[in-house]
């Protein structure tokens, strides 16, 4: 579910990028881009979390 989310933005984001030349929709789909790599940090985060709390 949230890697779907974190595909949504990113996706969203390099389209939006590339094929508008309108100002605040490329502003919009940068930050979508960058949104997108701070879930994918995120996520990285919780997995290491996880991985660490677990008990064998």
């Amino acid at each position: 579910m949230i890697v779907g989310w974190i595909l949504f933005f990113l996706i969203f984001g390099i389209i939006g990028l590339y094929s508008t030349n309108i100002q605040i929709l490329r502003e919009v789909a940068l930050g979508s881009i960058v949104l997108g790599i701070g879930c994918i940090g995120m996520l990285r985060v919780a997995i290491e979390m996880h991985e660490h709390h677990r008990k064998d």
